[in-house]
C-alpha cells in the first residue's frame, strides 16, 4: 500500500492510518464511550500488513464498537439523488429551488424557499443504511450542514489528489464537532465497444425464442420428409395435387412467398393457414426490430463488477492508491490497475482526450468530477457496478465493515441498486435520454401467443383428422352393414319365391 509521503499519521475523517515499519494500523475515534455522551477515545480497529497486503481482520473491541449508548451522532451528507435527498421534494412543483447542484446545507435562505420544511423526509442509500445502523449500533442520527468556517478550512486543507486526506487542523475540528464529514466517490466507465452487424442479426429475439423457432421448423421439415416416404395418394391429400416441392413451399412461407397449390382436404388447409399466420407474426416482429437495430449504434452491456472489469481488459484509474487499496486490496497488484503519483492529472488528461477506443474505469471524488467536466466541457455518464455503493466514501467503507450485520441485512433489500440507478437517472439528464431510448428485444413472453396459436391449430387439425378418419370408417362400416342386411333380405325374398 502506498502511503503519501508528507506525513506518517493520516487522518481519514474520523479515522487515522498510523504508518509503522511493517503494518498500517487503522485507528478510529470512539465518539462516545459512556452513556453521558461526552467522552472520546481512540481505539485500534485493524492492521494492514505491508508484506501480504491484506487486512488482518483481528479487530479489537469489535463487539463493543457498535454500541454508541443512544447518543446523537451527527452526519453531514451531500445532497445527491440516490445517495441522500429530500423524499418529498419532488412533490413541490411551486418551488424553484434546484438542489441537484447544491451541497445539502440547511441554511435559512434554503429553508425559506421550501414549503412546509418541517415535514421534510429524507431518502436514499445513505439515509436507509444510516437509519439501520442506528438501530444496530444504538445511536441517533442527526443530519446537519457544514458551517462556513468548516467549509473554508476544508477548501484550504483538502488534497484532491489524495482523496479524503485532511491535515491535523481538520482532525481537531472533527474531534470538537463530532461530525463525520466525507466527500463521495463516483466512478466513470468509458463507452463499451459496438456490436457488429453480424451480431445484430440475432438480436430481435432472445435465445429461447430462437431455439423454439428452430425446433418448430425442424419438426416441420421432419414431417415433410416422413410424408415423402408415403404413397402418392397420401401426399396429394396432405400437400395438394401436383405439389412436387413441399420443402420449397415451406421455405417460401417462411420468407413470405405466395402459394399456388393448396391441399385438397380441409384439415391440411387449416394447418397451412395457421403456419402462414405463425410465420407472418414472427417475420414482421423480426423485420421491425431489425430495422431499429441497424439504424442505431448498439453497445455491449457494461461490466457489473470489478472482477468483470478486469477480465474484460479495462484499465482502472484512481486518484491515489490509498483509497483504492482500502476499497479493493485484492486488486492492488493487478497489472490493469494504473495509479500514478499524479493520478488526478492523468485522469483529467485521459478523459479530455476523446479517445474512442479507450477502455478505462475511473474512480474519483464527486468534486473532482465537476472540475473535469468543466475543464473538458462535456458531461460524463456515471457508472454503478455491484460494488459501487462501497466506494462512496472512505469513512463509510470502514464503518460498513465494522457494522457488517447492517450490511448483511441491507443488501438483500435491493435498495442499493435501486437508489444508485435512480440517482444516476435523476441527476444526469443526458443519461435519462439514453435510458428512455433503450431498445428492447422480443422475448419468449412477448411471442408466446404465436407458439400457443400454432400448437393449438395443430392440435385442432389432428383432432379433426382423427374425427374424419373415424367418421369414414363408421360410414364404411354402416354401408357394409346395411348392404349385408339388404343382401340378406333380398336372399330371403328369393328363397320365399323359390319355395312358393
Amino acid at each position: 500500500m502506498e502511503i503519501p509521503p508528507f506525513e506518517d499519521n493520516i487522518q481519514l475523517h474520523s479515522y487515522i492510518l498510523e504508518h509503522n515499519e511493517s503494518n498500517i494500523d487503522l485507528i478510529s475515534l470512539r465518539l462516545f464511550s459512556n452513556e453521558a455522551c461526552n467522552e472520546q477515545r481512540l481505539i485500534k480497529i485493524d492492521s494492514f500488513n505491508l508484506t501480504s497486503k491484506k487486512w488482518n481482520n483481528d479487530m479489537e473491541n469489535y463487539d463493543n464498537f457498535g454500541n454508541f449508548y443512544g447518543c446523537v451522532l451527527p452526519f453531514v451528507p451531500e445532497y445527491l439523488y440516490g445517495l441522500f435527498y429530500f423524499k418529498n421534494f419532488e412533490d413541490r412543483p411551486k418551488s424553484n429551488l434546484n438542489l441537484k447542484s447544491l451541497i445539502f446545507d440547511f441554511y435559512d435562505e434554503i429553508l425559506k424557499r421550501l414549503h412546509d420544511y418541517e415535514d421534510i423526509e429524507y431518502d436514499g442509500v445513505l439515509y436507509e443504511l444510516v437509519e439501520r445502523m442506528g438501530k444496530i449500533a444504538n445511536f441517533t442520527p442527526f443530519y446537519q450542514s457544514k458551517n462556513s468556517i468548516r467549509q473554508d478550512i476544508v477548501r484550504r486543507n483538502f488534497y484532491f489528489e489524495k482523496a479524503f486526506l485532511f491535515k491535523p487542523m481538520e482532525y481537531s475540528i472533527t474531534l470538537h464537532s463530532k461530525t463525520l464529514y466525507y466527500e463521495t466517490l463516483v466512478s466513470y466507465l468509458s463507452q463499451t465497444e459496438l456490436y457488429s452487424n453480424y451480431e445484430k442479426t440475432f438480436f430481435p429475439f432472445d435465445h429461447i425464442t430462437w431455439v423454439l423457432l428452430g425446433l418448430t421448423f425442424l419438426i416441420t421439415f421432419l414431417v415433410i420428409f416422413i410424408v415423402n416416404k408415403l404413397s402418392r395418394k397420401i401426399q396429394d391429400i396432405i400437400y395438394g395435387v401436383k405439389v412436387n416441392t413441399p420443402f420449397y413451399n415451406v421455405i417460401g412461407i417462411i420468407f413470405g412467398m405466395s402459394q399456388n397449390h393448396l391441399p385438397g382436404r380441409s384439415f391440411p388447409r387449416f394447418i397451412l393457414m395457421c403456419f402462414i399466420i405463425f410465420c407472418l407474426v414472427f417475420r414482421t416482429c423480426y423485420q421491425s426490430k431489425m430495422f431499429e437495430f441497424i439504424s442505431i449504434d448498439m453497445r455491449v452491456p457494461p461490466p457489473q463488477s470489478i472482477d468483470d472489469i478486469i477480465e474484460r481488459g479495462y484499465s482502472i484509474y484512481a486518484m491515489s492508491r490509498l483509497e483504492f487499496n482500502i476499497f479493493h486490496p485484492e486488486y492492488s497488484d493487478d497489472k490493469n490497475v494504473i495509479i500514478e503519483n499524479n493520478g488526478a492529472e492523468t485522469i483529467l488528461t485521459i478523459l479530455c482526450a476523446n479517445n474512442p477506443g479507450l477502455k478505462g474505469y475511473f474512480i474519483m471524488s464527486n468534486y473532482y468530477l465537476e472540475i473535469i467536466e468543466s475543464h473538458c466541457n462535456k458531461k460524463f455518464k456515471l457508472f454503478a457496478t455491484n460494488e459501487h455503493f462501497f466506494t462512496l466514501s472512505m469513512s463509510n467503507v470502514i464503518m460498513f465493515n465494522l457494522l457488517s450485520k447492517a450490511i448483511d441485512d441491507f443488501m438483500p433489500t435491493g435498495i442499493i441498486q435501486y437508489q444508485v440507478n435512480r440517482g444516476i437517472y435523476l441527476s444526469n439528464p443526458h443519461f435519462q435520454a439514453e435510458v428512455e431510448d433503450t431498445k428492447r428485444i422480443f422475448s419468449l413472453k412477448d411471442l408466446e401467443y404465436g407458439f400457443v396459436m400454432y400448437l393449438g391449430a395443430c392440435a385442432v387439425c389432428i383432432t379433426c383428422f382423427i374425427f374424419e378418419f373415424l367418421w369414414n370408417i363408421c360410414k364404411r362400416w354402416k354401408r357394409n352393414l346395411f348392404g349385408n342386411f339388404a343382401f340378406l333380405i333380398s336372399l330371403r325374398q328369393r328363397r320365399n319365391v323359390f319355395y312358393n
